[in-house]
Order: structure tokens, then C-alpha cells, then sequence
């Protein structure tokens, strides 16, 4: 997986499919030929698409980035990477916001945002605060397995 990626010195990139991924911001700003941009599956949390107006195909939906929340349920959207801005952001769903603090409503555990990028873009991003835990679970012969929230086994 990449979690970083610099194309601003392709300046004459037309395309650019980056999906699943773990990239948390995504700089296209000197990439204004770009015609093209699949970003889904990531963790991007805004993207700034102003300077791109040769623009007509994007998909960056499932983006999520992953959280954790103070004792309010409450989350700094200050601490998101550069990039984002509050004012950008509107259409909350499961939790509110004010000023730069958002809210997570009761038994949420992710909320969903639309984001302004520019040039009539919109996307919706999802901030994600599942708890992150581990069960130790008794296996066969009496083993010890570690089973981490999210994982998947067979």
C-alpha cells in the first residue's frame, strides 16, 4: 500500500489511479491537464481539485480516515492533515460540529461529510472512530489467538 505520493513534477499527467491505498493527502495542484482521477479506498480526508478544470472524471468515494475520540465523543477536526478546512465542509451526518470540534452521536461510529473541492466537485468523506481492540480467544488444543477488531479469519 502506498501512504505517500508526489506527482506535483508531472505536470502533463492527463490520468491518475492511486484506489486502494492508504494515501492521507493527495496533491494535485501543478497537474492541470488531469482528466482523470480514481482515489477511492484511501484515507483522505479533502482534496483540493481548484486548479484542476480539465477535470471530468473522478471517483474518490470510500475514503475513511481512522479517528479516536476524547471521553465526550468528541474529535480536534484541527488534527486532520493539512489540507482540510472546516469552512469546506457541510451535509454531517451522525454527529455535529462547532467551530473545529466535532460531536459524535450517541452509539456513531462514523460520521459522514461533504467536502467543497473545487470546481464543482463534492465529495463525501467518512471519519471512522470504531474502537481499535483485541480479544484473546481460545483456538483448538487449548491455543491462544489474538484477534484484532477488523481482522478476518478462515
Amino acid at each position: 500500500y502506498l501512504t505517500a505520493l508526489d506527482v506535483r513534477n508531472n505536470t502533463a499527467l492527463k490520468e491518475l489511479d492511486c484506489h486502494f491505498n492508504k494515501l492521507t493527502k493527495l496533491d494535485v495542484s501543478e497537474n492541470k491537464a488531469l482528466t482523470s482521477l480514481v482515489c477511492y479506498r484511501n484515507s483522505l480526508t479533502s482534496l483540493d481539485l481548484s486548479k484542476n478544470t480539465a477535470l471530468t472524471n473522478l471517483d474518490c468515494s470510500d475514503n475513511i480516515y481512522a479517528i479516536t475520540l476524547d471521553e465526550n465523543r468528541a474529535f480536534d477536526l484541527k488534527t486532520l492533515p493539512k489540507g482540510f478546512d472546516v469552512e469546506k465542509a457541510d451535509g454531517w451526518t451522525g454527529g455535529t460540529v462547532e467551530g473545529n470540534t466535532l460531536t459524535f452521536n450517541p452509539d456513531v461510529t462514523k460520521v459522514t461529510y461533504d467536502y467543497d473541492c473545487g470546481n464543482g466537485h463534492s465529495i463525501t468523506f467518512t471519519l471512522d472512530a470504531t474502537p481499535k481492540y483485541t480479544v484473546t480467544a481460545y483456538g483448538l488444543y487449548g491455543r491462544n489467538m489474538m484477534i484484532t477488531s477488523g481482522a478476518t479469519f478462515t
